[in-house]
Order: C-alpha cells, then sequence, then structure tokens
C-alpha cells in the first residue's frame, strides 16, 4: 500500500528558508531611511484655518481626489477629516506629530531662559503703564465734544424732520383743509 503522509524535505526547505531570508535582508537594506533626530514639541507659528469652509458646499464624487473632496485635508499625513473638531483632534495627535517630525516632549526650559522671559514680560508691562497715563482734563473736553456733537446731530435730523412735514402739506395747500385733518396729514 502507497503511503498517504506527506514526505518532507529538509534540506529543500532549509535552503528556500535561507534564500528567503537573504532577500528579505537585501531589501531592508534597501529600505533603511535615517531618520532624522526629532526636535522638541513647539507652537505653531500659523492660524489654524477653520472659517474658510463655513457655509460652503463642494460636489463631491468618486473620482474627485482625496484632497479636494468635503472635509479638511491634511497635506503632512495624506488624509481627510470631516468635521472641524476631528482635524483639531488629527492636528495635535501623536501621529500628526511625529509625521511632523517632532517628539511629543516639550523643550526642557533653562533656569537662564525662565529668567529671560520673566525681564522680558516685566519690560513690557512698564512700557505699557509708561504709554497709559490718562490726562483727566483733555478726557473730559473728549467727552463733551462728543456729546454736542451728538446734540447737533439729533437736531439736525428733527430739522429735517419738519422740513419733510412741511413740504408734504405744501403739496396738500390746495385740498380742503379738513380733508387733510381727516387723513392724518395736519402737522
Amino acid at each position: 500500500m502507497a503511503d498517504h503522509r506527506r514526505k518532507w524535505n529538509r534540506e529543500e526547505y532549509e535552503q528556500k528558508a535561507e534564500k528567503r531570508k537573504q532577500d528579505e535582508d537585501e531589501a531592508a537594506e534597501g529600505k533603511k531611511i535615517k531618520s532624522s533626530p526629532k526636535v522638541p514639541l513647539q507652537a505653531r507659528k500659523y492660524r489654524v484655518d477653520l472659517d474658510s469652509k463655513i457655509g460652503k458646499s463642494s460636489i463631491v464624487s468618486k473620482t474627485t481626489n482625496q484632497s479636494q473632496s468635503g472635509g479638511y485635508f491634511c497635506d503632512v499625513c495624506d488624509c481627510c477629516v470631516k468635521d472641524s473638531m476631528n482635524y483639531l483632534d488629527h492636528i495635535n495627535s501623536k501621529k500628526h506629530q511625529e509625521n511632523l517630525g517632532m517628539k511629543m516632549e516639550p523643550e526642557r526650559s533653562s533656569l537662564e531662559s525662565v529668567k529671560n522671559r520673566f525681564q522680558a514680560f516685566k519690560q513690557k508691562k512698564e512700557q505699557n503703564q509708561k504709554g497709559t497715563e490718562y490726562n483727566l482734563e483733555s478726557r473730559l473736553k473728549q467727552v463733551t465734544d462728543y456729546e454736542e456733537k451728538e446734540k447737533e446731530t439729533k437736531r439736525e435730523k428733527r430739522k429735517a424732520k419738519k422740513r419733510k412735514a412741511a413740504e408734504a402739506m405744501s403739496e396738500f395747500a390746495d385740498v380742503d383743509p379738513e380733508m387733510t385733518a381727516v387723513m392724518g396729514l395736519t402737522g
């Protein structure tokens, strides 16, 4: 009777495994890309534009490019997100930051840099305080001038309204006064 069990040729499969391992090693050597050293996490130097797509509509078909389809497209990660909340989550995500070449750790501050930062804020505060000295008399004069201008414009509006009413009445001068009173056109 014939033996139905499969017979393995150990030498043949060892050679195949060795060849496959060599091929994988050669392919891996060709694909090796030196990654640049990652930069510590930094604040964005641009404003994220979420308002540009509000109220806009676009036609999306199956053949439309992903970057032109509905939603927000990320060039760095080559993905499309459908709403602004998910887009913000995406651009703040670890995956996106790594694709930008950043690590998720902020730069460690030294004592000297913190002192310099405090000094800069202190100088800025002093400059703002110097620039905001108020002169009470000049401010009161500005307010009174503004109020006088407002009163004058109101007077002009009232005079213009009276002139228009007088012109309308002059049109009806030849009409019976009782009739104008009944119509409510009397001033």
